[in-house]
C-alpha cells in the first residue's frame, strides 16, 4: 500500500507535465458575449466575444453562419477564419481578447424565416420592433427593453421562427363633396382633368415599357463580373453580403469590384447599405 502511495505521489508531477502542455495548445476559452440580433429586414447578425490563451482555440457559434461572412477579430486585428460547421478555430499567442461577427444562415418559407440555435450556452438576442416572433425560446432567463429593440436572455438551444411587419397603410383622405349640379365652367375643368390622366397615363405606360427594353438590353451587356456578383450574393440565404466579403470571395481587385457594383446599382439589380462604414450589398432582382 505504501509503494501504490509513493508511486501515486511521484507520478503526480510527470502527469501534470505531460496535461498542461496539452492544455495550452488547445487552448481556453473564456465567452463574455454571444449575441445573435435580428434586423428590420430579417437578417440575423451573430457575435462573440471573450478572451482565449494558448494557441489554438475552439469557440462554438450560437448558429450556423454563412462561412463567406465570418470576421475573426484577435486583440482587435482582424485574422484569417477558419470554419467548421458552426465551430471557429482562432489561434493566439498566449492570452488574447477575441471577436467573432457573422450572417448567420436562415431559411425562409412562404414569408416565415426560422434560425436554429444550436449552442447550449447563454444567449442574447436583440430583435427590431417590426419583428413578429412566431416561436419563444423556451430556458428564458430575462427580457428587456435596449432603446426601440426588445432583447431576450435565454439558454439554448432553440429554433427561432418570425416574419416581418409591414409598415401600416397611411389613411386615405375623404373624397370631396361633389356639388349637386355641374354648370358649364365645371365640365370643363372636369374634362381637363380627365385629359391630363390620360395623358399621364400613357407617359406612365410609355416609361414603363421602354424601362423595360432598358432591362432587357442590360441584361443582354451584363458580363461575366457582373453575372459573379449576381451568383455570389443568391448563393447567400439572405441575399446580402459585405463588398469586403465579396472581394475575398471573387478575388477581384477592389476598384473593378466597386465599379460593377455602381453599375448594377444603376441597373437596379443591387442596393448599396452603409453599415457600420462598411459597405452591404443586397440583392434587389435576379436574372
Amino acid at each position: 500500500m505504501e509503494h501504490r502511495r509513493k508511486l501515486i505521489v511521484w507520478s503526480l508531477p510527470i502527469v501534470l507535465a505531460l496535461i498542461v502542455p496539452i492544455l495550452y495548445t488547445l487552448g481556453l476559452v473564456t465567452v463574455s458575449t454571444a449575441m445573435i440580433t435580428i434586423d428590420v429586414n430579417g437578417v440575423v447578425y451573430g457575435t462573440v466575444s471573450g478572451e482565449v490563451l494558448g494557441s489554438l482555440n475552439e469557440i462554438s457559434l450560437p448558429t450556423f453562419p454563412i462561412p463567406a461572412s465570418v470576421e475573426v477579430y484577435v486583440n482587435d486585428t482582424m485574422i484569417p477564419a477558419i470554419v467548421v460547421n458552426n465551430t471557429v478555430y482562432v489561434p493566439a499567442r498566449g492570452k488574447s481578447s477575441f471577436t467573432i461577427k457573422y450572417v448567420s444562415n436562415t431559411t425562409v418559407s412562404n414569408g416565415v424565416f426560422k434560425v436554429d440555435i444550436v449552442a447550449k450556452d447563454t444567449i442574447t438576442m436583440i430583435i427590431a420592433p417590426n419583428v413578429v416572433l412566431l416561436s419563444m425560446p423556451e430556458k428564458i432567463i430575462n427580457t428587456y427593453y435596449l432603446d426601440d429593440n426588445l432583447a431576450f436572455v435565454f439558454e439554448g438551444p432553440a429554433t427561432i421562427e418570425y416574419t416581418i411587419k409591414e409598415a401600416p397603410p397611411t389613411e386615405n383622405e375623404a373624397p370631396p363633396i361633389m356639388p349637386s349640379y355641374l354648370d358649364l365652367r365645371s365640365l370643363i375643368v372636369i374634362a381637363a382633368i380627365l385629359i391630363g390622366t390620360g395623358i399621364l397615363i400613357y407617359f406612365y405606360r410609355y416609361r414603363r415599357r421602354s424601362k423595360l427594353e432598358l432591362d432587357e438590353y442590360a441584361m443582354r451587356e451584363l458580363d461575366e463580373v457582373d453575372m459573379s456578383i449576381i451568383d455570389a450574393l443568391k448563393s447567400t440565404s439572405s441575399k446580402t453580403m459585405y463588398q469586403s466579403d465579396l472581394q475575398r470571395v471573387l478575388r477581384l481587385p477592389k476598384t473593378t469590384l466597386w465599379r460593377h457594383i455602381r453599375r448594377l446599382e444603376r441597373l437596379g439589380y443591387v442596393e448599396i447599405v452603409k453599415d457600420n462604414r462598411r459597405n452591404k450589398i443586397i440583392l434587389k432582382k435576379e436574372h
